[in-house]
């Protein structure tokens, strides 16, 4: 019989942790508080009863939780929520007059290696950062540099969901988040450029929530009135500006009455003269924001280069990008911030495998360097798609392989350096039986003595999984028997 063994002295551990003069926090796998020290307490000034049972996430909004600042503190980023060490320096204090810096998590793992507790440090940066720099070189620390910028960039932003477009490192959208910031503290126009498919709509909608949320806006009062200029005339366009003037209300902030202008470039000269005039009747009552998509490479200066180009339309063009270009934002292509590749990517798999209800999932390096080396000629949508397309692929594995991304990514690296070699027709047949083959593999593997189970994980009856069995060669039938060979006469 085995003997049952026992711990003990949590008691003890958890005085100790007490003692502490450091803030400290035990968070389970849901980023719920299990534990604080008294110091945590007083940082809050709460009862650890207040705080016991509080689920940390970094987007709880202040109008909703009172100890929001706080929960969002503790929230484990993306890299300590998959099992490593994560630290990250802090822009302001998190109580006027505190001497905390930076924040250290330290993931335990379980059996089957997810993270079941993480334990939150909260002190100085400096101490914080000698301490990591002296064991960066082990495995589990300073793995992906991906997680570090995604750790910085959080700590600017609180929440990137809203700003994915804006996630990276390059110099171009460190620019670009820096005029961001200042849009959303002023009630200014903005003219966003870039690319197609880069998210300028998504920047413009993000900048407008941002303003509500900062000027204590209701929601229900914002007004953000999109216009498609591809598909409107001078008549059209306006009577929408005559129904966004009716919608409006008196009373709230001018940032908060917006009119977006979807893809600029596409208005005519009779509408440009409309909306021009009509801007100028409104006695600064609303703010504008456009999102205009450029074909070529920008000058250091964006916006002089697009006014350049569009005043040789002539009429109202150049006045019409003065009152724009209070603020201008420009979007490059991924080819031309391939450093940013990899931290977006990290970012949109966090957020799908979030929306989908999904555990976690991370890249392999391989995977993380063919991401970087592509094309996307689709930009921030075509790298959503693939990333979307190969978490379907990815059953039962925590991490996307090179082997999960779509059939073009996978082989650019070798067809990129024979332009004119032929392709290969694909045998769609041979794909999906070694898709098959491989799912049955894997499955068999998780339960090698429980046919049913097996069945339950892959959606089928066992009868079919036994009939599959037998026909792809997995296993010998289990009524075949060794036949000796016959002697020779």
């Amino acid at each position: 019989m085995t003997a049952e063994y026992r711990g003990g002295n949590s008691r003890s551990l958890a005085k100790k942790l007490d003692q502490s003069s450091h803030c400290v926090a035990i968070l389970d796998q849901k980023a719920t508080i299990l534990f604080a020290n008294s110091s945590l307490c007083r940082l809050a000034k709460v009862e650890a009863t207040q705080l016991v049972g509080k689920q940390c996430l970094g987007n709880i909004g202040s109008d909703e939780e009172p100890l929001a600042n706080l929960l969002s503190l503790l929230a484990p980023p993306a890299n300590a929520r998959q099992g490593q060490f994560a630290w990250r320096q802090l822009t302001t204090p998190p109580v006027f007059g505190s001497s905390i810096s930076g924040q250290l998590f330290t993931p335990l793992l379980g059996d089957s290696g997810e993270v079941w507790l993480t334990i939150v440090y909260l002190g100085e940066w400096e101490q914080i950062k000698g301490q990591m720099l002296s064991v960066q070189g082990t495995p589990a620390l300073g793995r992906r540099s991906e997680e570090q910028v995604l750790a910085n960039l959080r700590s600017r932003w609180k929440t990137l969901a809203p700003f994915t477009p804006l996630i990276g490192e390059s110099p171009a959208i460190d620019l670009a988040m820096t005029r961001a910031q200042l849009a959303i503290q002023n009630d200014c126009n903005v003219l966003i450029s870039g690319a197609a498919q880069t998210g300028k709509q998504e920047v413009v909608e993000a900048i407008f929530a941002r303003r509500l949320r900062l000027a204590s806006t209701p929601v229900h009062s914002g007004r953000l009135f999109p216009i498609e200029c591809g598909v409107v005339d001078a008549e059209l366009l306006s009577g929408m500006l005559e129904v966004f003037s009716g919608r409006r209300l008196e009373g709230v902030p001018r940032g908060s009455q917006q009119l977006l202008l979807d893809n600029l470039q596409l208005l005519d000269l009779d509408c440009v003269e409309v909306l021009t005039d009509w801007y100028s009747s409104q006695q600064n009552t609303c703010s504008l924001a456009a999102t205009l998509q450029t074909s070529h490479r920008p000058a250091a200066n964006p916006l002089h280069s697009v006014t350049n180009e569009f005043s040789q339309r002539g009429g109202k063009w150049p006045k019409l990008l003065s009152i724009l270009g209070q603020i201008d934002i420009h979007l490059p292509p991924l080819s031309e911030r391939r450093e940013d590749i990899a931290p977006l990517a990290t970012q949109i798999l966090s957020d799908f495998c979030s929306r989908q209800q999904k555990p976690q999932m991370r890249f392999s390096l391989d995977a993380l360097d063919l991401l970087s080396a592509y094309t996307w000629h689709r930009n921030l949508i075509g790298l959503r798609e693939a990333i979307e397309s190969a978490v379907e692929r990815a059953v039962l594995v925590p991490t996307l392989q090179v082997e999960h991304l779509p059939t073009a990514i996978r082989t650019f690296a070798s067809s990129a350096g024979q332009p004119h070699a032929r392709v290969q027709p694909i045998e769609m047949d041979t794909v999906l039986l070694e898709l098959e083959t491989l799912m049955l593999k894997r499955a068999l593997k998780l339960s090698p003595r429980n046919r049913a189970q097996v069945a339950r994980l892959l959606g089928i009856s066992r009868p079919r999984l036994l009939r599959r069995i037998e026909q792809l060669g997995l296993e010998p039938p289990q009524d075949a028997t060794p036949q000796s060979p016959r002697p020779s006469s």
